[in-house]
């Protein structure tokens, strides 16, 4: 869903700029134009040239923040999908499934230590009450 930000340097600071909106927020394309001190339209007709839609910006945002947000196991789908300026996480859900292919469950399941990994992504050590070893 990453959008090629080394093709045009004005959709990197739109990324930019969404970015912070959307931390803020307020991720309309109002509110970015104000703070590129130009109108939502010079903003739409910028993006068509290029093949773009502002819609496609801010989801390759929201897709690149929610991959980065997944990686963190203590947050849970609704404080993702607040972040990414949802209200619900189904809609969260259903948006990263279209970006991805799976599920924020299915994609965190790729990127998490398996079960038997401590926290530190090393593999625990054998209990030996369970080894039948010598004692």
């Amino acid at each position: 869903m990453a959008i090629d930000t080394h093709k045009d340097p004005f959709v990197a600071a739109l990324q930019v700029l969404v970015a912070k909106a959307l931390a803020n927020g307020n991720c309309t394309i109002s509110t970015v134009a104000r703070s590129l001190n130009t109108s939502p339209r010079t903003i739409q007709r910028r993006l068509r040239s290029l093949g773009l839609s502002y819609l496609q910006v801010l989801d390759s945002v929201r897709c690149e923040q929610a991959l980065t947000c997944l990686r963190d196991n203590e947050l849970k789908s609704h404080q993702i999908a607040t972040t990414l300026g949802y209200s619900h996480a189904g809609g969260f859900s259903r948006a990263f499934r279209c970006w991805t292919d799976m599920s924020p469950r299915q994609h965190r399941a790729t990127i998490t230590p398996a079960a038997n990994e401590g926290s530190d992504g090393f593999r625990a050590a054998p209990d030996a009450s369970k080894a039948g070893g010598n004692s």
